[in-house]
């Protein structure tokens, strides 16, 4: 089978020969992606930022098959996107880019996904099927609440959650992340290879009628980060995986070259088993904080553009400063101000952080210890309810 993972500058060559393969009966997974994270970003070049986003091109191919994938905008989920530390005072917010797809967005009966607990993608594409399209069977689905943006949304955001100020407007829709496809597939050169000859002509195949290929729209699952993550033990480093990416790609390699029978035996889900309703509250109180944050570094932003236009103001050119009795008040007054701002915007990631601590505590507690105990107990009364009524009867029975 032939893995296509993020195709970019193919010449038409490349292309031609990856049609042929599929029409001929080979199988093919093709990832592709609006923005692949893991290769767009922000990078100064010459003195000047330069915003560069990483978009997969497959050519004419999936378009060609009768596939269509947007490939201009990207799935954004404020609901199900995961909480993470972000810019440099590590403060924690809800990324909607990175999206978790649980098992309810997973297909029970498909031999891809029907062991897998959850996979995480990062800024996905969605799957249609044009009209006269091969017979697609959906693998994974978004949530309800997410939604389409324009890629430019998702590279450059000062805080992540300014992405979904790019047009996030959810229409109830459970888009397709991954499918697979089978049946009859057409080739995407019905007029034979560009600039063939006789010979090439010759050897066209302008149909297969037993295609089999998976569709993914996002790359950045194949990401180490996406899914395993980093546990110091005894001074060694385990790589232990929180979400089943990894078995994702291995079960949909083995259903393409027909081997399906170690596929159950390998996704029996991931060692790490959270607690929904922790990410849940985690989530709901990054929102509660989200506001007086943004409010405290927009107040912090417009005091230091008063500090600095103090400190250039009183700039006579020679290295010194001519500021006024007032001028001196008013910057030291802002001077304070910036330092009280940036000690609030400190408290206020703190008291998150302690806020969800003792969240994931109290629930961690009540699932570890207080549920065993209340089954120990109703256990306990149950024995003793069944001794006595045993009790009673050989008493009845000995009189």
């Amino acid at each position: 089978m032939l893995l296509v993972a993020h195709p970019q500058r193919f010449d038409e060559r490349t292309f031609y020969a990856i049609d042929q393969y599929l029409m001929r009966g080979g199988r093919v997974l093709m990832l592709v992606d609006p923005v692949a994270d893991s290769m767009s970003g922000q990078r100064e070049r010459d003195g000047q930022v330069e915003t560069r986003i990483s978009t997969s091109d497959p050519g004419p191919l999936l378009s060609g098959w009768g596939i269509d994938v947007d490939l201009e905008r990207a799935l954004a989920d404020p609901r199900s996107g995961m909480v993470v530390s972000a810019g440099a005072d590590g403060e924690r917010d809800v990324h909607p880019g990175l999206i978790r797809i649980e098992r309810d967005g997973m297909v029970d009966d498909d031999p891809i996904t029907a062991m897998i607990d959850q996979i995480v993608v990062a800024s996905p594409g969605s799957i249609r099927v044009a009209e006269g399209g091969p017979r697609m069977r959906p693998l994974i689905r978004s949530p309800e609440s997410a939604a389409p943006v324009g890629v430019e949304h998702f590279v450059g955001f000062e805080a992540p959650w300014d992405i979904i100020r790019g047009g996030y407007r959810p229409d109830g829709e459970r888009h397709i992340l991954g499918a697979r496809f089978e049946g009859a597939i057409g080739s995407a050169y019905p007029d034979g290879k560009p600039e063939a000859s006789r010979a090439d002509a010759a050897n066209h195949r302008e149909q297969v009628e037993s295609g089999r290929l998976v569709v993914l729209a996002d790359t950045d699952l194949l990401a180490d980060r996406m899914w395993i993550q980093n546990r110091p033990v005894q001074g060694r480093t385990i790589r232990q995986p929180f979400a089943g990416n990894g078995d994702l790609i291995a079960n949909a390699v083995e259903h393409l070259v027909g081997s399906e029978a170690l596929m159950g035996l390998r996704a029996r889900g991931t060692s790490a088993r959270p607690f929904t309703r922790v990410r849940e509250l985690e989530q709901e109180a990054a929102a509660r904080h989200r506001e007086t944050r943004n409010e405290l570094r927009t107040e912090l932003q417009e005091t230091e553009r008063l500090v600095e236009s103090l400190r250039a103001g009183g700039d006579d050119g020679a290295g010194g400063a001519i500021l006024s009795e007032e001028q001196r008040t008013e910057l030291e007054q802002a001077r304070e101000r910036r330092n009280e701002l940036r000690g609030e915007l400190r408290r206020v990631q703190q008291r998150l952080d302690a806020e969800i601590n003792a969240l994931g505590t109290r629930l961690k507690l009540l699932n570890i210890v207080v549920m065993p105990g209340v089954i120990a107990v109703a256990a306990g009364v149950m024995f003793w309810l069944r001794r006595r009524r045993q009790r009673r009867h050989q008493r009845t029975v000995a009189a």
